[in-house]
């Protein structure tokens, strides 16, 4: 088995007592880690920073928003940016049925506090799954709407203004987008390009969906199959080429 020279150089294990979902999505970004629980209530996120003595880790806290109903799955999708934290609940039913709602974070190393929730307005509804994937780069968020029209899907993209706040900027979609093709199920960037996952495509072959941005400007450069795959791009990391 090649890969498990991965496993040798483990420095250190944490666990959350009475928490049994610890761990189903997680982001490491310098030296903070966030960790989710997105079953236990309507979801928790735990915040780690990296030990300035030895290799472990120590627990800030728990982020949490008290307006989330249960099961709103918050932590299903994270992001970091240095001293930001992006986190989704695409099933926050607050406005609509699993509608969804994504939460901004500021702060770091030592101490996290809530900026601004956002969803989808005015052409949120009903099982968008708003931020099933979120990706946060400097005073850009873009996040994944893949239950949109029927499950066509998009990506809305916001920018923050003069003021700090987050303001939704432009919606990109597939070019040839059809129901149940989840486009936004999954979100990677690497420098100007945007890759964004649709699942679901063509009964679940799946597919994915190149944009390259200049000047706040999305263009589809680029659509990528895969002969015999299947939910090709349920998942995306994207570094360097």
């Amino acid at each position: 088995f090649p890969y498990t020279t991965l496993f040798r150089s483990q420095k250190d294990e944490t666990t959350i007592g009475g928490v049994t979902d610890f761990g189903l999505s997680l982001v490491l970004s310098g030296g903070t880690l966030a960790v989710s629980a997105q079953f236990t209530d309507s979801g928790h996120v735990f915040v780690y920073t990296r030990s300035t003595v030895g290799a472990g880790w120590s627990i800030l806290g728990s982020l949490s928003p008290p307006d989330l109903p249960k099961d709103a799955r918050f932590g299903y999708s994270l992001s970091i940016d240095g001293g930001q934290i992006l986190i989704g609940a695409p099933y926050d039913s607050s406005f609509a049925p699993d509608q969804g709602s994504a939460y901004f974070f500021d702060g770091g190393p030592a101490s996290w506090t809530f900026r601004r929730k956002i969803a989808s307005f005015p052409d949120g509804g009903s099982k968008d799954n708003f931020a099933r994937s979120v990706l946060l780069h400097g005073d850009t968020a873009w996040v994944g709407v893949p239950g949109r029209v029927s499950g066509t899907g998009a990506v809305d993209v916001f920018v923050r203004d003069m003021t700090g706040d987050w303001v939704e900027q432009t919606t990109l979609v597939a070019p040839d987008g059809q129901p149940d093709d989840d486009f936004g199920a999954s979100l990677a960037l690497a420098g100007p390009t945007l890759a964004v996952g649709a699942d679901g495509r063509d009964k679940h072959a799946g597919a994915l969906y190149v944009f390259d941005g200049s000047a706040g400007r999305w263009t589809h450069s680029a659509t990528l199959t895969s002969s015999g795959s299947a939910s090709l791009g349920a998942s995306l990391s994207a570094a360097g080429d």
